[in-house]
């Protein structure tokens, strides 16, 4: 039922619990773009994504519209994601990092 229900969403929030899924790649693999909640960012230049820590670390180098990062406690910013995130369906991935290759270390 979860899975169904997955595949017909428009996108996955990515909230902080639990510390540990395979949500968001589930989701990304069905055509499902994730909103990744930044936790921590350079407050005095918030675009340096060189210095964001997120949820789903592995997803930090996937941008739009696969991947919508929302640093944590934006409502103006996750609204934009979500909107944007509906307006642009995506593909089925498989991000780069759960690939076979890196995950064969």
């Amino acid at each position: 039922t979860f899975r169904d229900a997955l595949g017909h969403s428009k996108s996955l929030v990515g909230t902080g619990q639990p510390t540990l899924s395979l949500t968001p790649y589930n989701a990304l693999c069905m055509g499902v773009p994730l909103i990744n909640s930044d936790t921590r960012w350079n407050k005095k230049d918030p675009e340096d994504e060189t210095r964001w820590v997120a949820k789903y670390k592995g997803l930090l180098n996937v941008g739009p519209p696969y991947v919508h990062h929302v640093k944590q406690g934006d409502a103006v910013e996750l609204r934009a994601a979500l909107k944007g995130a509906a307006a642009n369906p995506i593909e089925r991935i498989v991000p780069s990092p759960m690939t076979k290759r890196p995950m064969q270390g």
